[in-house]
């Protein structure tokens, strides 16, 4: 499964992509604040996963045309729209569990933060492997939409966890 060979580094074996996704990641983890503002998360979140969609088509070899820029915003949000259902359940659960200790906010927001750590990891992951293919189209969006969705859908597994709150240790964030 792509989540198992990238969370080991093998996904990523004829380019290098890692600066784009630590700034990606990087960046996506800091919106962890902005869990009390959804829209905002949102839209941020739409940013950081368009440029870092950009970067990996560009490095690929693929050409970045006007058309890309102007269907990755839409695609994100769409899958950016379905990974916030399912995160915020998963929120609400942990956050009820963190207020009946009475911690406060900043556990939330870590968590908001290594979510959205997380899902652009798992989605980086998923587009590099896309633009390694032979048949990739980068207007294609129909095929992108579907494998990003697909990416950031399944619920985190330990492992994933783990490997993303270390990603960030080693990052020093």
């Amino acid at each position: 499964m792509l989540q198992s060979r990238a969370l080991w580094g093998v996904c990523m074996a004829e380019k290098d992509y890692d600066d784009i996704v630590a700034t990606a990641v990087i960046a996506a983890a800091a919106t962890g604040p902005l869990v009390v503002a959804p829209v905002a998360d949102l839209t941020v979140l739409s940013g950081v996963w368009t440029a870092m969609l950009a970067a990996i088509n560009k490095r690929s070899g693929h050409g970045l045309e006007r058309d890309f820029f102007l269907k990755v915003p839409a695609a994100v949000l769409v899958g950016g729209g379905l990974y916030r259902v399912g995160s915020k359940l998963l929120q609400r659960f942990i956050m009820a569990a963190i207020a009946a200790t009475g911690v406060g906010a900043a556990p939330v927001m870590s968590v908001n933060g290594i979510l959205n750590a997380l899902a652009t990891w798992r989605a980086s992951q998923a587009y590099i492997e896309l633009c390694e293919t032979e048949d990739f189209d980068p207007l294609d969006w129909d095929r992108t939409v579907k494998i990003l969705k697909e990416a950031v859908k399944p619920w985190p597994t330990r492992e994933e966890i783990r490997f993303i709150i270390n990603f960030l240790r080693w990052k020093r964030l």
